[in-house]
């Protein structure tokens, strides 16, 4: 629908402003712009272009650290360990120029998601990054889940009158292995971010602590990966180490609507009353 791309494309240009000046100048010449023609646009909204006044993309210059604040408050641990090593927060904002963020935004994908993938891609030495990424945007996404069934008030549905026989998971459960390093690494940036929290103004002088992080493992000689499950609670989504029997019963519960002969209904019957697990019908309901 072509009112949608353009919608989209105009967002696009409120949050990075080159591209959109780039942009009107291709729209003042005589050939249709290249990416009008890729988005299926055409005369009609190379028009509306031309009306367009370059500085209306410039009147609000926080617009871009607003949004920055928000996936910065979803990966935390990965920004903060972006930083220490460029130094810029011109780095950070980078990410509104990049393929990801456009791609994203066009494509209504997850603006968190493309945040992630921007942090993998930008070529940065840390190695415990890519683990702290994986970490975090996958919190990101059981927050998510849950806030979409109502938040921390969300409550698990009865058991079907024909009794325990499916199971699905609970909203924002998911499990995952993943690097001991990395979980090391965010608990140390929660630290020292605490810390730091403590007087803001450290961040003005020249010998405030700087984050450190722990050597990373040598390959085969550290410990194995985590079973890591990410579970709701009161105050939000909890990072729970599993034991592998649980973690592979969590695992298994990948539909809408499994059998609770997959993982034995003992143990579906304990996971639903801790609300990790949710009884549901044969279809899905």
């Amino acid at each position: 629908m072509r009112h949608h791309a353009l919608q989209r494309l105009l967002v696009r240009m409120q949050y990075d402003p080159a591209f959109a000046a780039s942009l009107l100048a291709e729209a003042a010449r005589p050939a249709l712009p290249a990416e009008l023609v890729r988005l299926g646009l055409g005369e009609r909204e190379r028009d509306w272009l031309r009306a367009m006044d370059v500085r209306a993309f410039h009147h609000d210059p926080l617009k871009r650290r607003r949004a920055l604040r928000g996936l910065m408050e979803e990966l935390k641990a990965a920004s903060a360990i972006a930083l220490a090593e460029t130094r810029r927060i011109a780095f950070l904002d980078g990410f509104f120029t990049s393929r990801a963020f456009h791609e994203a935004i066009q494509e209504r994908g997850s603006l968190a998601a493309a945040y992630a993938r921007f942090l993998r891609e930008a070529g940065l030495k840390t190695p415990q990054l890519a683990g702290v990424v994986a970490i975090e945007l996958e919190l990101a996404r059981s927050r998510r889940a849950l806030e979409a069934a109502g938040g921390v008030d969300w409550k698990a549905p009865p058991v079907p009158p024909g009794g325990l026989t499916h199971v699905a998971r609970a909203p924002g459960v998911a499990v995952g292995r993943h690097s001991p390093d990395a979980l090391l690494a965010i608990q140390m940036v929660e630290k020292y971010l605490f810390e730091i929290g403590l007087v803001p103004a450290l961040a003005l002088v020249d010998d405030a602590p700087r984050l450190e992080l722990p050597p990373p493992s040598s390959p085969g000689k550290g410990p194995s990966a985590l079973l890591l499950g990410f579970v709701p609670t009161q105050s939000g989504i909890s990072l729970v180490e599993l034991e592998e029997p649980l973690f592979r019963a969590i695992a298994a519960v990948d539909g809408r609507a499994v059998p609770v002969e997959r993982i034995g209904a003992g143990l579906a019957a304990e996971l639903v009353e801790d609300e990790v697990l949710v009884a549901v019908s044969p279809e899905g309901r």
